[in-house]
């Protein structure tokens, strides 16, 4: 079988949007399509081939649950992105800083540029201590998210299609929040208004947010929720349960408005929304 991944969530643009630059071969703002074959480990993680400004290639995994990409410094010190001293440095999990890499190849799936951080994560090194071969890093969202991303289990493949949706910087938002200053209070609440009530749905096979109430005359109103519906993403992120849909909603400003994938009656519908400013 197969099944999508969150890039397949969040198409902003259609054919008659200027600001997609589309042609024949499939590229779309830089992002071209293709597939890569994908090996299954032996703890249950999948690897893909990447090149990287031409070299590679290399093992790295795909995660659909990793909000960016990052390298290992290996990798990072053969593409001259780090020096000999930033090689050697124990900095936290071996964490550089980001950079842009100007061709980034998911098999014949292409970048033209990403951002990339360059990390020594303990739980990648431990899988390539029990696959016996480096494993170089992970493939996040800030590459799959550009595409609708098909993982077919089946046919042992990744299939990326370029859809004209550009992921939000995540990796900022990642490294700003690793480096924060934790004495600061973190705002709880949303800075807009919704109006929908939610509550987590778990069956056997999988865990989902259902929408239960839509207030009168608010932004979810206006949008066409309705109570039943199935929320399955929100401005391309896969969302799983309640505490995943309020993080979500947290870093949107109140009268952005963002797409929302949601499932009704056996079909996936896109809605626009924004929320309304007030407290």
């Amino acid at each position: 079988g197969s099944k999508s991944a969150a890039g397949t969530t969040n198409q902003r643009a259609s054919k008659s949007n200027p600001q997609i630059q589309r042609n024949n071969s499939g590229i779309t703002n830089g992002f071209e399509s293709g597939v890569a074959p994908i090996k299954q480990l032996r703890t249950g993680h999948i690897a893909v081939q990447v090149k990287i400004d031409g070299h590679g290639p290399y093992t790295i995994g795909f995660d659909t649950g990793a909000p960016i990409t990052f390298i290992s410094k290996r990798v990072a010190k053969e593409l001259n992105l780090i020096s000999d001293k930033q090689f050697k440095q124990n900095s936290l999990m071996g964490l550089g800083t980001n950079y842009s890499v100007k061709d980034f190849e998911v098999g014949t799936a292409k970048a033209k540029t990403l951002k990339v951080i360059v990390l020594d994560h303990p739980i990648v090194e431990l899988i390539s201590k029990v696959e016996k071969t480096p494993l170089d890093g992970l493939v996040g969202m800030s590459f799959f998210g550009n595409f609708r991303t098909t993982l077919d289990y089946g046919g042992k493949q990744l299939v990326f299609q370029s859809n004209g949706h550009v992921v939000k910087d995540l990796l900022s938002g990642v490294m700003n929040r690793m480096m924060r200053d934790a004495s600061k209070p973190e705002v709880a609440g949303l800075p807009g208004q919704w109006g929908i009530s939610l509550k987590n749905s778990k069956t056997s096979e999988s865990t989902s947010v259902i929408v239960t109430s839509v207030s009168i005359g608010s932004a979810c109103e206006k949008a066409g929720f309705r109570p039943g519906d199935k929320i399955l993403a929100i401005d391309g992120r896969w969302i799983l349960n309640v505490e995943e849909t309020l993080e979500a909603l947290k870093p949107v400003p109140a009268g952005e408005a963002i797409l929302f994938e949601v499932l009704r009656a056996g079909h996936s519908i896109k809605l626009k929304a924004a929320s309304i400013p007030g407290i």
